[in-house]
């Protein structure tokens, strides 16, 4: 009894406790308080005229998520992109501490046709994974709001990184916010109460 007893012991002071879930990183295209860095671009920001691939704090009816920016997209295949998916990257961040990670962002689009699309493609421990379709453009398609993309990282994954792609042309215009990256951190227990009764 005295062996078993010692080995449950043994055993819980090495257990994870698990937690509700923290924030590990964050972007959301603010002038400071972002911890998601360096973010890269397929092109560099851009406002010229009516074509807007840059920071914003409006575009047509669309307004922040959260704060006072977001990331304004209008003509992307103007005079600040080109036809073909631009991107924006943010880097690898170490998971590794933590389980049941998620990616969580927002985005509004105002009449996106086809042709305009935004895609996310998740890099688990630097490998790209398979483009997931977000937004696919037809009909002059609006989001009614911001909406909430979700994806979910594998417990098996250490680092995690995110490339946003976006294609759309003309007049419609798009809005990316508040991006973050949660988990739940694993801890060594700190504290066991183990009784006989």
């Amino acid at each position: 009894m005295r062996k078993v007893l010692l080995f449950s012991i043994v055993s819980l002071y090495y257990c994870l406790c698990w937690s509700q879930k923290d924030l590990i990183a964050q972007h959301g295209f603010e002038v400071s308080g972002s911890s998601w860095e360096p973010v890269s671009f397929s092109v560099p920001p851009c406002s010229l005229g009516d074509d807007t691939w840059n920071v914003v704090d409006a575009l047509g009816e669309i307004t922040p998520f959260e704060g006072n920016h977001f990331w304004g997209i209008q003509d992307l295949n103007g005079d600040c992109g080109s036809n073909g998916f631009e991107w924006i990257e943010l880097p690898g961040v170490d998971v590794s501490g933590f389980r049941s990670v998620t990616c969580r962002m927002h985005v509004q689009v105002v009449g996106f046709d086809s042709g305009d699309d935004i895609k996310l493609e998740p890099w688990f421990d630097m490998v790209a994974q398979e483009r997931i379709v977000l937004i696919d453009g037809i009909s002059d398609l609006i989001t009614n709001g911001w909406i909430e993309a979700v994806i979910e990282v594998p417990d098996a994954v250490s680092e995690f990184g995110l490339r946003i792609y976006v294609k759309q042309n003309g007049s419609d215009q798009a809005g990316i916010d508040d991006i973050r990256l949660e988990g739940i951190p694993l801890v060594p227990c700190s504290e066991l109460f183990i009784s006989e009764y």
